[in-house]
């Protein structure tokens, strides 16, 4: 059995491959947003408990490399999500079905969980700008 007939789902029966390829050019342009939507959701609940835990309207540029570096991770755990969830459909269910994150449940925890997360950190006598950190690293 060659890896192309093994790749092929079972209930297709040719494999074209300018469509195959112009098929994932469309699933990836289709889903490429949530490289961007998803660190601006989670990194905006990171830095509204970060504003919250300073009891300030405004970050310090300090702060603001913070909140920079948080969304640079958001985006690439969302690539990497993304990339494994893909691959693992594709050689273990054998289905040409790309997966991500879902932007509901990010924004619950963004905009629910990190901020009360911070206030029970806070409650507990961390620092402010740490009970924020640590909430953000536990997304």
């Amino acid at each position: 059995m060659s890896l192309i007939d093994w790749l092929t789902p079972p209930t297709v029966t040719t494999v074209n491959p300018r469509r195959e390829v112009l098929a994932g050019i469309t699933t990836f342009l289709t889903m490429a947003y949530i490289l961007f939507v998803n660190p601006a959701i989670v990194g905006g609940g990171f830095e509204l408990a970060l504003m919250h835990a300073l009891d300030t309207n405004t970050l310090s540029p300090q702060y603001q490399a913070l909140v920079y570096t948080v969304k640079l991770g958001i985006a690439a755990g969302t690539a990497v999500a993304a990339a494994f969830g893909t691959l693992l459909m594709a050689f273990f269910a054998r289905l040409p079905f790309a997966m991500a994150p879902g932007m509901g449940e990010n924004s619950f925890i963004a905009y629910s969980v990190i901020p009360a997360f911070t206030t029970v950190l806070l409650n507990m006598g961390v620092a402010g700008p740490e009970a924020a950190e640590v909430a953000s690293w536990w997304r």
